[in-house]
């Protein structure tokens, strides 16, 4: 149904200031980012930031699986490839906040005694909903670090997807 009247402008407004809430929640997760990169260093660390052009979840393998597909920039490509070619990064954590319907996070791939990959990105909650309805029960979840042309940098398996989806709001099966 088309719109008339003053219901336009007020949807502007409310997309505007939408927009102006994602800025700024996309702003101070690249600051906490760098902040948390900042303190890996100071503890005599390597640390190294990518900040993703784009990031999003998808099913694979018929649903057998799940990855979130970090987009990063072909420049940072190599110092990706160097760091984790170089050091066993087999641990990890998520820093995540959900922000009206997207989700900002910094994932930190690390090894304690010598250096740490921070990747930041965020994604739309409904993709999430969607992608996790989608997949079968016990799916593997990975994520993965590709550049725009689609050419894998870096592909981490973890056995548990919890910290990366914010769960008390996603759809549940009944």
């Amino acid at each position: 149904m088309v719109k008339t009247g003053g219901e336009g402008t007020d949807d502007l407004e409310r997309l505007a200031a939408g927009s102006d809430e994602r800025k700024a929640s996309w702003k101070q997760t690249l600051e906490e980012t760098q902040a948390l990169a900042d303190q890996r260093r100071s503890n005599g660390r390597e640390a190294v930031v990518v900040p993703a052009g784009d990031a999003g979840l998808q099913t694979v393998d018929d649903g057998d699986g799940l990855e979130l597909v970090f987009v990063i920039p072909g420049n940072k490509a190599e110092d990706v490839t160097r760091l984790v070619e170089s050091n066993p990064l087999e641990a990890y954590d998520v820093y995540r906040r959900t922000v009206g319907e997207q989700v900002f996070l910094a994932v930190e791939y690390f090894d304690p005694d010598a250096a740490s990959l921070f990747i930041a990105g965020a994604y739309k909650l409904q993709d999430a909903g969607n992608t996790v309805t989608a997949a079968n029960d016990g799916a593997t979840f990975q994520t993965m670090l590709r550049k725009l042309d689609g050419t894998p940098v870096a592909t981490f398996n973890h056995a548990d997807r919890t910290k990366f989806l914010p769960t008390d709001r996603l759809p549940v099966d009944e």
